[in-house]
């Protein structure tokens, strides 16, 4: 077993010494000596367990690929790296007690995979990323447990996906995060447990879809959050077993969509909430009336506000 420990011990740090390699080579200036910029490389199911720096590497017009990688122990960083025009493969990865900075990354003109991705454990920072153009894709990735934070992020143009994803337990923030221009898919997703933010975040141009999302179990704040401009939907979402925070949101000139909601069993507040231009839907809305949401619309509602006969006959 004591040979076997040192065998596993010398291929730990001849793996190590090439992914630093790779680093080093994908920060070299593309035409330079020793650049591997615009070349494919594929690390499908490579293991991950040290501290790896990526920093400022640039995967541009190539194909990488960290499919089905496992991310364990250690720090990765690919903080102030470049994703632009070609593809890069997370799908089926596992991040599990490590800790992988994306901080001020730039995602633009390319298509990035972390579909069917395991976040579980560990601490992924995508704090002050901007995501313009292409595509990201975390479809049916598991968020539960760890820490996995967008605060700051800038979504403008890009299309990025989320859903049928799950955040269970965990939390997941896209505190202070930009939505402008572009689509940020959240359609089926599923929230029981563990704290979502969208605090402060600004909807503004973007296509937000939360439409048939599961709210159950969580906590989910969109607190002071401003949605102005773009389109917001949480059509058919349900709501049951959660708290939602909307205090002191601002609506203004958005199109935000609770059509056919249901909230049955859940807490959501409005107070604080203001609406002003824009349009807001609750019609065939269902369940309890939001806490605070009749005060905040106003009796009779603001113009460009629509609840459901039954609600109105609730306001005192």
């Amino acid at each position: 077993h004591q040979e076997e420990h040192h065998r596993y011990l010398a291929f730990r740090k001849v793996r190590h010494t090439i992914l630093r390699l790779i680093g080093d080579h994908y920060r070299r200036p593309k035409g330079t000596h020793r650049s591997w910029q615009g070349c494919d490389l594929d690390l499908t199911g490579v293991t991950i367990d040290g501290n790896i720096d990526f920093q400022s590497a640039e995967f541009s017009g190539s194909t990488v690929s960290f499919r089905d990688a496992t991310f364990s122990d250690g720090t990765v960083s690919f903080r102030n790296a470049t994703f632009s025009d070609g593809t890069v493969s997370f799908s089926g990865a596992t991040f599990s007690s490590s800790t992988v900075l994306f901080g001020d990354a730039t995602f633009s003109g390319s298509t990035l995979y972390f579909t069917g991705a395991e976040f579980s454990g560990s601490t992924v920072y995508f704090n002050g990323a901007t995501f313009s153009d292409g595509t990201v894709s975390f479809i049916r990735a598991e968020f539960s447990g760890g820490d996995v934070a967008f605060h700051g992020a800038e979504f403008s143009g890009s299309n990025v996906e989320f859903s049928s994803a799950e955040f269970s337990d965990g939390t997941v923030s896209f505190s202070d995060a930009t939505f402008s221009g572009g689509t940020v898919d959240f359609r089926s997703a599923t929230f029981s447990g563990g704290t979502v933010s969208f605090s402060v975040a600004t909807f503004s141009g973007s296509t937000v879809p939360f439409r048939g999302a599961t709210f159950s179990g969580s906590t989910v704040y969109f607190d002071d959050a401003t949605f102005s401009a773009g389109a917001v939907s949480f059509s058919v979402a349900t709501f049951s077993g959660s708290t939602v925070l909307f205090g002191d949101a601002t609506f203004s000139g958005s199109t935000v969509y609770f059509h056919g909601a249901e909230f049955s069993g859940s807490t959501v507040y409005f107070h604080g909430a203001t609406f002003s231009d824009g349009t807001v839907y609750f019609d065939d809305a269902t369940g309890a009336v939001p806490q605070g949401l009749l005060t905040a619309v106003g009796t009779p509602p603001h113009a460009g506000v629509t609840l459901p006969a039954a609600w109105l006959l609730s306001a005192p």
